[in-house]
């Protein structure tokens, strides 16, 4: 199962690589820095690793809130060189988060601790997968 979900996340990943129309592979740490929010937002940068049976592949999860209020998003797999996949869901009820991204047939849903500093939860695309976000410090 463990072998299928790597495959699948694989071949999303590099399929949307591919598809870019410009492709930089990223000579920066896996780690990015973002202005800090308040607390029990999800608004901001996040970075986590999904461990597939040994791999880690580094991700950048990216928040934003319009005038309006609404959070959108993307991600990033740094290890990959995919950036920007689109989230069609982001939604923060509480401290409860969950994300949808139909583009690759994956979605997450967590926990965000009491300071907001991290949020753990399921990675499922094929199967599930432990995966826990830090808010990026600022600079």
């Amino acid at each position: 199962m463990m072998k299928q979900l790597l495959s699948t996340l694989l071949i999303f990943l590099l399929g949307i690589s591919a598809q870019a129309a410009v492709l930089q592979q990223p000579n920066h740490p896996s780690t990015v820095a973002a202005p800090a929010k308040s607390a029990m937002s999800l608004e901001g940068v996040w970075n986590g690793a999904l461990d597939v049976q040994g791999q880690k592949l580094h991700l950048v999860l990216k928040v934003k809130k319009s005038a309006d209020g609404k959070l959108s998003g993307t991600l990033d797999s740094v290890d990959q060189g995919a950036n920007d996949i689109p989230i069609s869901l982001v939604e923060q009820k509480g401290d409860s988060v969950k994300l949808e991204l139909a583009a690759i047939g994956a979605t997450y849903e967590g926990k965000m601790n009491a300071s907001g500093s991290e949020i753990a939860g399921q990675w499922k695309q094929g199967g599930a997968l432990p995966l826990t976000f830090q808010r990026a410090q600022s600079k």
